[in-house]
């Protein structure tokens, strides 16, 4: 009892300190890459992320699923993942009434080119909202970018997070983000320490998915301890930034609502909104993705393919 509450004790509040610093860093950021790259490149790619219809599947099973996936670096979209399981926002008008006071700091100008450089104004969530369905204008247009529409990111909504579903390694915790927003993108990025679940709650969102040992392709800039960003645009590739680009893979799909995407750690992705869009986005509870021997309630995994490197 007394180890397995240091243990956990250790995890919970040490290594998520521990993992911000320099060494920490450098040690797996170099030796996860290689790791990583060794179970994409191998692999044949049609363009299409794979499916798992989830109306047949309890929770259990949906949990194993995204643990197999996540552990072998392969995203996955996992569909009608949250249908008639939990009560979420399912329209503009319950969002609203749900979340519609709270004030968010609305991402504005062009922020590919501003990436890790913050350009907001602040705004309540429903007035937000209604410029979103056409009924007002946005107060701050001479901030505006044309093809790049204002979103609200990394917003914290606890009311909803508590209906989340929360697979094993996707714990309920304030990490858990929104993304609202209509004719927004993000540019092209990976996240290196952890594991993604995109879940959309409301309209529709494109989604295109780069694997991780196509980064020196992608034009990769770190833009922090656990972000890194691309100069390339899989929706709209540009040969005078990146000449001779054609061997890159890209996986495309349209989430819906209901719709979940497993993104595993280290893969590039990028997003654009044609539509009012509303996602959640889950971290997992570990210091490193599934695949280079996170998991849950684990200081640290190691499995025969990590031995020697970690």
């Amino acid at each position: 009892m007394v180890i397995s509450r240091l243990r956990y004790f250790t995890f919970r509040r040490v290594m998520p300190y521990l993992r911000h610093t320099p060494l920490f860093h450098m040690n797996l950021a170099e030796r996860a890459w290689p790791v990583v790259s060794s179970f994409t490149e191998q692999r044949q790619y049609n363009g299409q992320i794979e499916q798992i219809n989830c109306d047949t599947k309890n929770e259990a099973e949906i949990s194993r699923l995204l643990t197999e996936y996540a552990e072998t670096s392969r995203p996955a979209v996992f569909r009608d993942y949250i249908r008639a399981k939990i009560f979420v926002p399912g329209t503009f008008d319950q969002l609203k009434n749900a979340v519609g006071e709270n004030t968010g700091k609305i991402r504005v100008g062009d922020y590919d080119k501003a990436a890790g450089e913050p350009n907001y104004v602040k705004m309540r969530v429903a007035d937000f909202i209604d410029y979103l369905v056409g009924q007002t204008e946005f107060p701050h247009n001479e901030r505006l970018v044309e093809g790049k529409g204002p979103y609200l990111g990394n917003a914290q909504f606890p009311s909803i997070v508590k209906q989340m579903p929360h697979p094993d390694f996707f714990p309920t915790n304030p990490d858990t983000t929104f993304w609202l927003g209509g004719t927004s993108r993000t540019p092209l990025h990976c996240h290196m320490y952890c594991d993604v679940l995109l879940t959309q709650l409301i309209g529709r969102r494109r989604v295109m998915l780069v694997p991780p040992h196509q980064a020196t392709l992608v034009g990769c800039i770190p833009r922090n301890i656990n972000i890194c960003t691309a100069i390339y645009d899989p929706f709209e590739p540009d040969q005078n930034v990146l000449p001779g680009r054609d061997p890159i893979n890209k996986l495309y799909y349209e989430l819906e609502a209901g719709d979940a995407l497993l993104i595993p750690g280290f893969w590039f992705h990028a997003v654009r909104l044609e539509e009012p869009s509303f996602a959640c986005s889950q971290f997992n509870d570990t210091a490193m993705p599934l695949a280079i021997g996170g998991g849950p309630r684990r200081l640290w995994k190691e499995r025969a393919y990590t031995q020697g490197w970690g």
